[in-house]
């Protein structure tokens, strides 16, 4: 299949000369072909650029930023503005795989459910020793519960978008520093109806010490407690939440809960 781009395909990239490339080429390999990558490295000072150039064809724009933005969330707004106009848009991490099938999967899925605005699958995990394994979280889950959305972030990896309802609710997060796919999942649930393709795995979530749920799990934990709150202010549910990490628990609360004071 060859025409015009259908998906937008956007990697934002800092310090990870060692795994892009495989990134890029499972993408490459995708027996759909109708599709741009932008790849756009966040300031790296170990190769990460020129390791993603050596990887790109010419659907691929691999660009550069002078220095580190800091915002994850921006960093992936500047990223998919850099895509030209696409149906869907979809987000492979620098340092994650995808399997050749991913793309082709998804367009089929969201053709056949217009209603949904964005649809998530099944993720396995994977390290550099070549271990393979699923967490027992999402090991044999199908469907999307947006009551469990409220709990912890189940709309789990790969994430594909219309990417019109992206703009509806106004990208990703510039504020928060990590758990910015929560954030952009529950204002679309808010919005639009979200679904999920089964019964097979659609991503590749490679398992390392320096990747932020790894490195920085207590910051991410509080975001993604952040971000929920304001998801329960704006739906005006009178709750708040009663612990730190997820899965959270709710609580009534006396009035409307603001974050950071009531």
């Amino acid at each position: 299949m060859t025409g015009k781009p259908i998906v937008g395909i956007y990697t934002p990239a800092h310090n990870v000369a060692k795994y892009v490339k495989d990134a890029i080429k499972s993408v490459v390999a995708q027996h759909f072909r109708n599709w741009n990558l932008v790849v756009l490295d966040d300031g790296s000072d170990d190769g990460t650029f020129e390791a993603a150039k050596q990887a790109a064809d010419g659907r691929c724009l691999v660009v550069r930023n002078d220095k580190s933005c800091g915002l994850i969330g921006k960093l992936k707004n500047d990223t998919l503005a850099l895509l030209p106009e696409t149906e869907f848009v979809c987000h492979v991490g620098a340092d994650d795989t995808i399997p050749f099938d991913c793309l082709g999967a998804y367009v089929d899925f969201m053709r056949a459910h217009p209603w949904l605005a964005a649809a998530c699958g099944t993720f396995d995990c994977f390290d550099d020793a070549g271990n393979v394994w699923m967490m027992p979280h999402v090991e044999g889950r199908t469907g999307f519960d947006r009551c469990t959305l409220l709990k912890y972030m189940n709309f789990f990896p790969m994430r594909f978008y219309r990417r019109h309802a992206v703009a509806a609710v106004g990208g990703y997060s510039n504020e928060l520093s990590s758990a910015v796919d929560y954030d952009l999942a529950l204002r679309l649930d808010e919005t639009f109806q979200l679904g999920r393709l089964d019964g097979k795995i659609t991503y590749h979530y490679r398992q390392h010490p320096r990747q932020v749920s790894t490195a920085a799990r207590r910051e991410q934990d509080l975001n993604a407690k952040r971000a929920l709150q304001a998801a329960l202010d704006r739906r005006g549910l009178g709750q708040e939440i009663a612990n730190d990490a997820p899965p959270f628990r709710l609580r009534e609360c006396e009035g409307h809960f603001i974050w950071g004071r009531k």
